[in-house]
């Protein structure tokens, strides 16, 4: 081969690292598309259709570029600590976020590739897009709990309370018109280590809970950090730097496996040059997981209907004009309703619980008990709140084994009992009504112990005695 092919070839070969969108690529399909490697297939094929390519080499495929769809999981452990002349604002939280990427594999010249000596790799997520990319990420704040000092007659700070801080006050933000704050982008040469950068989301406030006189924490802020390259931190605009190296040898290395999990720990502190200024303190880490394949989701349904026979109530007692001593026997009949949707999170045929809701509960209840005409019993609200206040909503929490998920039901108090009201008629009864409240409570512990398959169109029903029969169904709704 001549010096010249040699170097066309290699002119081509640097196209996709050095540059964004070499002339005669269109990108302008990628926030439509659903592809990772949108782009570096569109680098390839406006490689292969390039003249002088065409002369170097014809119609090869140009496979010493290679692509694999990622889907990037960020799981940010951060504390923050800021000491000023009105006391200290603090504050821990955890963060999640996904998104789908791509690693771009570059093995060295076309001729080369036999040897599989990669020159180059990079890592960029979230792909496909032209940023910022709304949908193409998604972020939720796990966790936030902290307290913060407050002036109540700002600037003047005579008077001071302590505000604690709690997750429903901030909003997760991926990605707006303007701006896409989270985002992960690795580039490595050869054996060399990788340098690059992670972004958080947004975290915006709630307007709504923003005290006057208030400080920093209640700015809209993001993280970003930086692996490799320079090691300045710079923790007071939440700019940190991590030691910890990620090597052309793991990303083969996960290609074999399927999954690479890093994390990049960081610590900072920054004191602002003035006399009395504050003193600024961030630490924590980035969890990185790369799963090499796309994250897809699958939605479930569960429904549950069970009747309940709940005759351990004690009889109503009362005593005749003669002095007999005589009872009525009350008992009920429940029939629960349960319905919740859950979703998973699958890459490859692994899945995992991402979250879950009960959709709905209704408890219908049937009295009955011995009409001896002494007696009038009616079913009535239980004390102070409704038989399902608190359910329907509620989290559905869950967890997957194998091919298998176990659910768990919210045990909210009173959620599966029904109320009984027995106003004495005959004027020889004693006047105090008879209460009681039926079901025994142990529906929920017992769908709570189930372990299903994970199967469309699986049901079960489960007998407990004489006194507790339920059924079981799942749906795939997606």
């Amino acid at each position: 081969m001549t010096m010249k092919r040699l170097l066309v070839i290699a002119a081509f070969c640097l196209i996709p690292v050095l540059a964004w969108a070499p002339a005669g690529q269109d990108f302008s399909g990628a926030n439509q598309s659903d592809d990772p490697c949108f782009k570096i297939k569109q680098m390839k094929k406006a490689i292969l259709e390039s003249a002088d390519y065409k002369k170097a080499v014809g119609s090869r495929d140009p496979a010493y570029i290679q692509c694999h769809p990622l889907t990037i999981t960020v799981v940010w452990d951060l504390v923050e600590r800021v000491d000023h002349l009105i006391g200290t604002d603090g504050a821990e939280l955890t963060l999640t976020e996904e998104y789908p990427a791509y690693l771009m594999l570059h093995y060295g010249w076309f001729d080369g590739l036999q040897k599989k000596q990669i020159e180059k790799f990079e890592i960029l997520g979230p792909e496909p897009c032209y940023a910022p990319c709304p949908g193409r990420a998604r972020a939720e704040l796990n966790s936030l709990i902290g307290e913060i000092v407050c002036c109540e007659d700002y600037p003047y700070c005579r008077k001071k309370r302590n505000v604690d801080l709690r997750t429903d006050f901030f909003q997760a933000v991926p990605a707006t018109k303007d701006n896409q704050s989270t985002s992960l982008h690795f580039r490595g040469d050869g054996g060399e280590l990788a340098e690059g950068e992670i972004r958080s989301a947004e975290l915006t406030i709630n307007k709504a809970s923003v005290p006057k006189g208030c400080g920093r924490f209640w700015d809209p802020f993001s993280y970003k950090l930086r692996v490799g390259g320079t090691d300045d931190n710079y923790p007071a605009q939440r700019l940190m730097h991590s030691r910890t190296a990620l090597s052309t040898a793991e990303i083969l290395e996960a290609l074999k496996t399927g999954s690479l999990t890093k994390s990049f720990e960081f610590a900072g502190q920054y004191t602002e040059p003035i006399p009395k200024g504050f003193t600024y303190t961030l630490k924590g880490k980035a969890k990185v997981t790369m799963d090499f394949a796309p994250a897809t989701e699958e939605r479930w349904r569960v429904t549950v209907a069970a009747g309940e026979i709940d005759n351990t109530g004690p009889p109503i007692l009362y005593k005749e004009p003669s002095g007999a001593q005589k009872q009525v026997s009350v008992w009920m009949n429940l029939d629960h309703h349960l319905v919740g949707e859950f979703t998973l999170r699958k890459v490859k045929s692994d899945r995992s619980y991402k979250n879950g809701t009960v959709a709905s509960y209704t408890l219908s209840p049937k009295l009955s008990y011995e009409d001896t005409g002494f007696y009038k019993c009616d079913i009535v609200p239980c004390p102070g709140k409704d038989p399902a206040l608190g359910y329907a909503g509620g989290v559905l929490d869950g967890e997957v084994i194998d091919q298998s998920v176990t659910l768990k039901w919210p045990k909210t108090l009173d959620a599966d009992k029904a109320c009984v009201f027995c106003k004495p008629l005959k004027s020889f009864l004693s006047q105090v009504p008879y209460r009681h409240a039926f079901g025994a409570g142990e529906l929920v512990n017992k769908l709570n112990a189930e372990t299903l398959p994970l199967k469309n169109g699986f049901s079960k029903t489960q007998k407990i005695q004489d006194w507790l029969i339920y059924k079981i169904t799942l749906s795939k709704l997606k």
